[in-house]
């Protein structure tokens, strides 16, 4: 290299470092700095020393794109071997030294190649110490262009440095918010959470369907993993077809790429802290944590609006006097009188609210009656769980181009909101009332059936809410036969399907062949009362026109209408009348809130206590300590714990022992346990001194599982061997009076349907009786045994 060449480049290399302390000087006092506003020439070498720069991750390990032939593609952690086709064949099959995580350290060589186009490299923002360099917000769907900018506009409010890039699909954006040092994952996550809460309620707002998610998407690493991971901007394919670029407002690549790097201002720490301290908390319930769990109770009914608001403005600082114990500013919500006329709204499938002359802020508060936060997402982040894969909003509301759509629980919330913001609403009802049918209720309700009925019979919407053997189904009949409107009841099991059915041909008098079930055998719709499994509804995407022709839709098992494909068709349900039926209105993914959004709030809830004191029979807790011992439990998965548990033949022995002892006695013994091998070691035992050991696992088939049952039912003395997935919901033999609870569940939920086998009255059935095997020496198993405890307490068992 001649003298005069090494002065160019050390030239070159000069003006980059003015120009890096310039921008630096620019940040610190405030000054903004165009994008791209640079005319400096750089190397090669200088502009992968300036991408390193850039987007600084962890430099241990990267992600590698990979495709198959198929087309499925994916990024997985790059190792030594990936380029070795001798070894690695991945994804067509299995690297042969995986195992042994020799991952590629980001360096120079696999920029240049990504850069290339060799090769798609993607980054793993969260550092080791739980800090990044940069935060990235990745908006998706066809608003994605629009929202993007809406974020940045809050950005620049807050003159916060903000570069959007299309994302390699080109359809979508990344906003990517850089830092001068390593923060805090939390903190950067913190101030995304805020301009994401305000971008929503700004002039223009932001759907809630239109955010996927942060990068990264972990306030800490989690175990065993990387955190998640995003495509690195510039890689040379997708940059030749226009994406994986930066774009100005008009969704235009800046012309010079690397002067868009050389341009990019970062963040300070003190910035950071600043700005989070200066903006009001996201007080709104879709934005902020959930704070019910799975093993408690809603507070309010779904559909019961925060009356704290998201504030507007987000300057000037609150003084510390004047803000809420969460952190938050408290501020008045939509003022009164933002809406100076009418506001028309329309029932059907969906609650709409028009949006022409609704204030942008109004608009988004009523999309968050119909949005929550995700709580299987915190519990992961907490647990130190990848948590790529759960959205941190459930978002149920619907976006259209003059509309509003809400589900029909949020009717009352969002009319509530209108009217405190002055507007005189006015309602048009579309609904389906359907055909009048011919019904009469030919059975006997009890005192507690009739006031239920009574409660639900007075509202449109509604679930009624009351254990297993209250008799749902026969007041699901009396509220059919007393509002003469055909109906469709929508089960989960076609065992379901045919006890409705029966039930409803047993308990109405109905003319001619007025009740059927509808479903894969393509059996026709009487369009008078069918019972349809909700997979039969929901095909390819779409729902069955079917059902929007009903006047009354009643959902059993409600508390499985938070399944996508069961919410999308109450979604599509134009009845005037919704009914809900379920022995546990909760959840343990915590989606519970779906249940009253879809089907409306609990009318009437019968309490588990005094329906156990009118069943007429005792109700025996008994419980039995088991000598499992596990040796170093606390650094065992759960997985290798129950493995032990299934294996332990002492445990298995005393649970045979006692199974033995009840069919002497002439009981109808259940025997139940998550794991198919514990049943099959179970049934070894007790074959030898039983009459019949019917066994029902999955993947029998439904002939095998009809002869099972048959052959239980068929035998006075007999033991019947299940899965609880299997015997949970739907399993109806009034019979059986001992549950033998083998395996160590815990979820309130769980216990109160599996206990709810026994509940059902039959003739001379005196008292039920629930075998609880209590593994006190290992801790996790111990607290499984409280928190059951507390379920049987709940439910009015008495130990012995």
């Amino acid at each position: 290299m001649s003298d005069l060449q090494r002065l160019q480049d050390e030239n070159n290399r000069l003006k980059a470092e003015v120009e890096r302390l310039r921008r630096e000087n620019a940040l610190l006092r405030g000054e903004h700095v165009e994008v791209g506003q640079t005319d400096v020439m750089l190397t090669p070498g200088e502009k992968i020393e300036l991408f390193q720069e850039v987007f600084y991750g962890r430099r241990d390990v990267f992600a590698l794109r990979w495709e198959s032939r198929t087309g499925k593609a994916g990024y997985s952690p790059a190792h030594f071997h990936d380029l070795d086709r001798s070894i690695c064949r991945r994804p067509k099959n299995a690297c042969l030294d995986l195992g042994r995580k020799h991952f590629l350290p980001l360096d120079d060589g696999i920029i240049h190649q990504h850069l290339t186009g060799r090769i798609v490299a993607g980054i793993y923002p969260l550092l080791p110490d739980d800090s990044c360099r940069f935060l990235a917000v990745d908006f998706d769907k066809s608003t994605w262009l629009r929202d993007a900018n809406r974020f940045r506009k809050r950005c620049e409010a807050e003159n916060l440095p903000c570069y959007v890039e299309r994302s390699r699909s080109g359809n979508g954006a990344h906003l990517w918010l850089f830092f001068s040092e390593p923060v805090a994952a939390g903190d950067a996550r913190a101030l995304g959470t805020l301009l994401l809460s305000h971008s929503m309620i700004d002039e223009y707002p932001i759907a809630f369907d239109s955010f996927d998610r942060f990068f990264p998407n972990q306030d800490i690493l989690p175990k065993g993993g990387f955190g998640n991971l995003i495509a690195l901007p510039l890689q040379r394919i997708a940059r030749d077809a226009g994406n994986s670029v930066f774009i100005d407002d008009t969704g235009q690549p800046y012309p010079d790429q690397w002067a868009v790097l050389a341009s990019i201002r970062r963040m300070t720490p003190l910035t950071l802290a600043q700005t989070i301290e200066r903006l009001p908390r996201p007080l709104d319930r879709a934005l902020a944590a959930p704070t019910d769990t799975a093993d408690d109770e809603p507070a309010t009914p779904r559909g019961t609006r925060s009356s704290r608001a998201v504030p507007t403005n987000p300057s000037p600082p609150a003084l510390p006097w004047d803000r809420s114990p969460s952190g938050g500013v408290v501020e008045e919500s939509v003022p009164r009188l933002a809406v100076d006329k009418p506001v028309k709204t329309v029932r059907s499938n969906l609650f709409y609210v028009e949006k022409k002359g609704l204030p942008a802020r109004l608009q988004s508060k009523l999309f968050a009656i119909a949005a929550f936060g995700n709580p299987e997402f915190y519990k992961a982040q907490k647990q130190r769980l990848p948590v790529w894969n759960k959205p941190r909003v459930i978002a149920c509301g619907e976006d259209f181009p003059e509309y509003i759509g809400l589900p029909r629980g949020c009717e009352d919330d969002a009319v509530e909101l209108l009217r405190d913001a002055g507007a005189d609403v006015e309602t048009e009802d579309h609904r389906n009332t359907g055909r009048e049918i011919s019904a009469s209720f030919v059975g006997e309700l009890s005192d507690e059936q009739s006031e239920a009925v009574e409660s639900l019979l007075g509202q449109d919407y509604g679930v009624l809410c009351a254990p297993t053997g209250f008799g749902k189904t026969v007041a699901a009949a009396a509220i059919i036969a007393a509002r003469k409107r055909n109906t469709l009841v929508i089960v989960h099991r076609k065992r379901l399907a045919e006890q409705w059915r029966d039930r409803l041909r047993e308990f109405l008098d109905l003319p001619g062949d007025d009740v059927r079930v509808i479903g894969a055998d393509k059996t026709k719709a009487s369009g008078i009362i069918d019972v349809a499994l909700f997979q039969s509804l929901f095909r390819n995407g779409a729902v069955h026109d079917l059902v929007a022709s009903y006047g009354h839709v009643i959902a059993d098992e409600c508390h499985r209408v938070a399944a996508f494909s069961f919410e999308q068709v109450l979604k599509q349900v134009r009845a005037t009348f919704v009914l809900g039926l379920t022995a546990t209105p909760i959840r343990q993914d915590g989606r519970h809130p779906i249940i009253h959004m879809q089907c409306g709030p609990i009318r009437r809830r019968v309490d588990e206590r005094a329906e156990s004191r009118r069943r007429g029979f005792e109700h025996i807790l008994i419980r039995r300590e088991t000598t499992l011992q596990i040796d170093e439990a606390h650094k065992k998965a759960i997985y290798e714990i129950y493995a032990v548990l299934v294996d332990d033949e002492d445990r298995n022995e005393l649970i045979a022992s006692d199974v033995l002892q009840a069919v002497q006695e002439g009981r109808i013994p259940l025997v139940l346990s998550e794991r198919k091998r514990h049943l099959e070691l179970l049934k070894a035992r007790l074959e030898p001194h039983v009459e019949n050991c019917a066994l029902l696992v999955g993947g029998m088939g439904k002939k095998r599982t009809s002869r099972a049952l048959d052959s239980f039912e068929g035998s006075r003395r007999s033991v019947l061997l299940a899965t609880g997935k299997l015997i949970g919901e739907g399993f109806d033999h009034p019979r059986l009076d001992t549950l033998f609870l083998t395996f160590p569940v815990s979820w309130k939920g769980i216990v109160q349907q599996y206990v709810g086998r026994l509940h059902r009255r039959n003739s001379g059935k005196e008292d039920v009786r629930v075998y609880d095997y209590a593994d006190l020496q290992v801790p996790v198993l111990a607290a499984s045994h409280q928190r059951r405890m507390k379920s049987y307490k709940r439910m009015g068992y008495v130990v012995t």
